[in-house]
């Protein structure tokens, strides 16, 4: 286990120390692996003495370096079984990495009378449950923190909605949505309370779209230039250059309870969400007993959207 970028890291986790005196109820877990960080996952996880040096690797980078402030861990394997660094086996060595973190971490609360939480980054694509033990991996974590979005993006040849709520009537991809993906779970026999539903806080575009039905559902042949260097934007810059303005004009989804933008002069589609839609789906989450939220990420906002979770989950100041 290493730092992804030590001096960065031990930066915000000596500022995150800081945050915790004057907040000592936050509690911060150490995410490993991540989207363009899980190469190395199927090597760790694929014996048990691999397993147990990579878990203890782990906690002593981290739990022993900052005690005070890292509350547990929470594991982000995207994805186990897929890929070049994958193996068929990956599906298993997940739930056994799993099981050896939880062992270990009930190890280290009896040596420091306290507890420690395990969570776990799962996917809500329907194509990808099949490579988790999803029962078992219940079994051991506190939580699962749904990635409910990127349901469509750059990948896509035509235009849809990346993190829909519920399903759209006639839609070509009717369980690519954040109901359908809670009801996999459910009838996994995952409790809703261990679920945490994810938000996105960026957006996905295509361009070159053609006008009809404002760009929805429409061939995506090419990709625009977003926020930075890729085609995603975040939500700070569409609510600063894009959202009724500049010739993009908003429009809504009254089933998939999520918006989109498009300007007929650029030819630009914009898929994102935002107060409302986040609205929607915190009602969905108290509605379904869930576990809470989660966003991706926080850097993407200009405060609207945290506020509109804060508020959303009937949270008080």
């Amino acid at each position: 286990c290493t730092y992804g970028d030590e001096y960065t890291d031990n930066k915000n986790l000596l500022d995150l120390g800081v945050v915790k005196r004057s907040y000592p109820h936050l509690q911060v877990l150490i995410a490993l692996g991540g989207g363009t960080a899980s190469t190395g996952f199927s090597d760790a996880a694929l014996t048990d003495e691999a397993r147990r040096t990579f878990v203890k690797s782990c906690l002593d980078l981290y739990l022993d370096t900052y005690p005070d402030v890292i509350d547990g861990v929470d594991i982000d394997w995207e994805f186990p079984g897929i890929g070049d660094a994958s193996r068929p086996e990956d599906k298993r060595n997940l739930t056994l990495l799993t099981q050896e973190f939880r062992r270990q971490l009930d190890e280290r609360s009896k040596r420091t009378k306290r507890s420690y939480l395990l969570t776990i980054a799962m996917p809500t694509g329907a194509s990808l449950l099949p490579f988790y033990e999803i029962e078992e991996l219940a079994q051991v974590t506190d939580w699962f923190n749904l990635m409910a979005y990127d349901f469509h993006g750059a990948w896509s040849k035509t235009t849809n909605f990346h993190s829909p709520l519920y399903a759209v009537t006639d839609d070509a991809y009717p369980l690519n949505n954040d109901d359908a993906a809670v009801r996999a779970y459910l009838d996994a026999g995952v409790s809703p309370d261990k679920l945490v539903l994810g938000v996105p806080f960026y957006a996905h575009g295509w361009a070159d779209v053609a006008p009809e039905n404002n760009g929805l559902y429409q061939r995506a042949p090419k990709l625009p230039k977003g926020t930075f260097d890729g085609s995603a934007y975040t939500y700070w810059d569409l609510a600063e250059n894009y959202i009724d303005r500049n010739g993009y004009v908003r429009y809504w989804s009254d089933e998939a309870k999520v918006p989109w933008l498009y300007s007929a002069a650029d030819r630009i589609f914009i898929t994102y969400d935002d107060p409302e839609s986040i609205g929607y789906k915190m009602a969905y989450i108290r509605e379904q007993h869930l576990g809470g939220a989660m966003m991706w990420n926080l850097s993407s906002d200009d405060g609207s959207l945290v506020r509109a979770v804060f508020e959303g989950l009937g949270v008080r100041d």
